[in-house]
């Protein structure tokens, strides 16, 4: 077997930029691991100033992109409005920030080394996946006799493996499925090729042995709407446009109109959850009476040491809801600017083909997600950045030079 030495110098390059973004924090909490995350900050301040350096080089010499120029208004207005509400500025880099970084530097890899980038990324989840399953298969109950920085070992602590707490274990699942149907997608078009029945395998004893109802019913959903793809008329309908639009929408009518108490059935009888969504019902209230204060510049990015709802007795850094937390976070302002960059990546035209109808399924799950979560992980903004170049995929099939 012979190694492409041009292809490995390209797939390194992509994986010193772009993996401390992709990187499991699920040990951070141990002192064992200290000295390695303390690495991992140095190691993701460099990508940080790289992939700046790549924006700055593309505004001022080369023609940088529509998308990218929008998610920068967006987080200048969350900047500014951290800044102006003296809030946690090293949380915003640490999270915004990081996002922006990680959106700048997959564009130019993915323009520059298109499959090469798709593939090397694909290979990087799968490890993290695969390693992330094995923790789980050994210590079934969570990692957390190990994490012994944490003052309350509760159920944060008792569900959390290599990735990180059960709840996020989406933002690992998802791109992993992403960028392994994409890669199978432009090296075969088959969509129920081995290595993306693999990838369903680990994704479903993830959820499994996660106790993940939640992510489990999200992996059927996709199974599901793969099947159906077969049908014309599905597959018409399953766009990113139509799914981006439902998704949000779905999100207003629960929050703010709480119209899951319409699918008792499904929520309470299947799911085994309740109608307040494990409380999150109670926190939206909370959050909503204090966005009616700043209703414009929102609070800035907060910490959990910060975070205005802690008078809540409710030790949460987020609004486990994504609207509502850039809300909090931006005001009007910020979802303005952010409302622009989404509309124009949904709105878009897309080729029609099987790998766009994936792309659009997968938008619809993770906005699920984002109705009692948040924006906590790259692998959204990954999926948009796909999306915004699913038109080029195909021609990068024909055109890639390793």
């Amino acid at each position: 077997m012979t190694i492409n030495i041009k292809k490995l110098k390209k797939g390194s390059t992509i994986l010193f930029v772009l993996a401390p973004f992709l990187f499991p924090t699920g040990l951070q909490d141990s002192s064992r691991f200290e000295f390695l995350y303390k690495l991992l900050y140095f190691w993701r301040v460099i990508s940080c100033a790289i992939c700046l350096i790549i924006f700055l080089r593309k505004s001022f010499f080369e023609k940088i992109s529509k998308e990218s120029m929008l998610f920068f208004a967006c987080i200048v207005s969350i900047f500014f409005s951290t800044l102006i509400k003296n809030a946690s500025i090293s949380s915003f880099f640490s999270t915004w920030g990081g996002f922006f970084c990680l959106y700048v530097g997959a564009e130019y890899f993915l323009q520059k080394y298109k499959y090469i980038f798709i593939d090397t990324i694909r290979k990087w989840l799968f490890v993290i996946s695969l390693l992330n399953l094995l923790t789980m298969i050994i210590f079934p109950n969570g990692m957390f006799l190990i994490l012994d920085k944490l003052d309350i070992i509760g159920t944060d602590s008792k569900y959390r493996w290599l990735w990180g707490f059960k709840n996020n274990l989406y933002n690992l699942i998802l791109p992993f499925i992403l960028f392994n149907f994409s890669a199978s997608y432009i090296e075969k078009k088959n969509v129920f090729c081995k290595s993306n029945i693999c990838a369903l395998m680990i994704a479903v004893c993830t959820a499994v042995l996660s106790h993940s109802s939640t992510l489990l019913l999200a992996i059927a959903l996709f199974c599901l709407i793969l099947v159906c793809l077969k049908f014309k008329m599905v597959k018409r309908f399953v766009t990113v446009r139509n799914m981006g639009i439902i998704g949000v929408l779905l999100s207003i009518l629960i929050v703010f109109f709480n119209i899951q108490n319409l699918f008792e059935w499904l929520i309470v009888d299947i799911l085994g959850k309740d109608l307040t969504l494990s409380t999150r019902t109670i926190l939206w209230d909370y959050a909503m009476a204090d966005i009616k204060q700043s209703l414009v510049f929102g609070y800035g990015v907060q910490n959990a040491a910060t975070f205005g709802l802690l008078r809540y007795s409710k030790a949460f850094s987020h609004c486990h809801n994504a609207i509502l937390t850039l809300f909090y976070q931006g005001g009007v302002l910020s979802i303005f600017t952010y409302a622009i960059f989404y509309l124009y990546t949904i709105l878009k035209k897309y080729e029609k083909n099987n790998l766009i109808s994936i792309f659009s399924c997968l938008l619809f799950i993770q906005l699920m997600f984002h109705i009692s979560g948040s924006i906590s992980g790259a692998g959204f903004f990954l999926l948009l950045l796909m999306i915004n170049n699913c038109n080029n995929i195909e021609i990068f099939e024909r055109n890639e030079e390793c």
